[in-house]
């Protein structure tokens, strides 16, 4: 959204920044990351492999060894 209101505040089609006086008040998040030991139990798991918690699990380790990739570039991939 952002790039798309600077190009047009560029091509002169808005006078100015429409979001201005906005903000958005926003609270850390608190995160808790699991232990290899959980990833490990997560992997062992016995899961019918052509079922879509298989593919979600795959998808998940791959993430995972991948150090951590985040969900956005995975669905790029």
């Amino acid at each position: 959204m952002y790039t798309l209101v600077r190009h047009a505040m560029k091509e002169e089609k808005l006078l100015g920044y429409p979001f201005e006086y906005i903000s958005i008040d926003s609270e850390p998040s608190r995160k808790e990351l699991l232990t290899p030991e959980e990833v490990e139990r997560i992997a062992d798991l016995e899961i019918d492999e052509d079922s879509p918690a298989a593919e979600a699990r795959r998808w998940f380790l791959f993430a995972y060894y991948a150090r951590e990739m985040r969900f956005s570039d995975m669905a790029t991939l």
